[in-house]
């Protein structure tokens, strides 16, 4: 489980009492030991039954790819209570990175935290746009996994540089499957346009007790413990 980045958006000393404060974090690992071409055929199998199992989406997630993706479906289904062995061993995975994560941070891994896990299907000539997962004071990670990467690149905007021109910040991180990315939920962030061949990738919120999604009816108790 080599490869770890962490990246921080830091606002630095502050100065006068106007300026903000702030730091929002990026976590880039590796998932190892999971057949992603597995993962990738699952998807692709429950992806037309998904969609037409629920046809009137509340919305896109400000994604950009409509309201016939599956994408669009993120609130009707939690891939991580798929029974697939893979599916499984990917949530896995996802709980040993998370752990590593927050103890990089001097934090441990909440209890009673909860998971939301949707997947994404993208092809020739579809982008993801520039979109936040949550802005509100419970805010917490976000993430996703490279599945397929065609190549592209997912970009991240410091939030507080959104709108300064030349001066805005954006971190671009190359996709390539098994990274598994952890974010500061209230980061905007969006991808490439897809050329040719798909980019599938599977993408996750972490939610907390006392946030208002926390009693939806899709999200799933995460297992606490480190994957076997």
């Amino acid at each position: 489980m080599g490869n770890k980045t962490l990246t921080i958006f830091d606002s630095g000393f502050k100065k006068t009492i106007f300026a903000n404060e702030y730091k929002f974090y990026i976590h880039e690992s590796f998932i190892e030991d999971v057949n992603f071409e597995t993962i990738k055929d699952i998807i692709l199998f429950k992806e037309k039954e998904i969609i037409e199992k629920y046809p009137n989406s509340r919305t896109d997630g400000n994604t950009g790819l409509g309201h016939n993706s599956l994408t669009s479906k993120f609130e009707n289904f939690n891939l991580f209570s798929w029974n697939e062995p893979e599916i499984q061993k990917l949530k896995k995975g996802v709980i040993d990175q998370l752990h590593f994560f927050l103890n990089k941070l001097m934090m441990d891994v909440p209890e009673g935290l909860k998971v939301q896990c949707w997947a994404n299907v993208m092809r020739n000539g579809e982008e993801i746009l520039p979109h936040v997962h949550d802005t509100s004071n419970n805010t917490f990670i976000g993430g996703n996994i490279c599945i397929t990467t065609n190549e592209t690149k997912t970009h991240y905007i410091n939030p507080m540089a959104y709108f300064a021109g030349d001066e805005q910040q954006i971190y671009s991180s190359d996709n390539k499957q098994g990274k598994v990315t952890f974010f500061s939920q209230s980061i905007p962030h969006y991808t490439d346009k897809v050329k040719e061949e798909l980019r599938i990738s599977v993408a996750f919120d972490f939610t907390h007790t006392g946030h208002s999604r926390y009693e939806h009816k899709n999200l799933i108790y995460l297992d606490n413990k480190r994957g076997e």
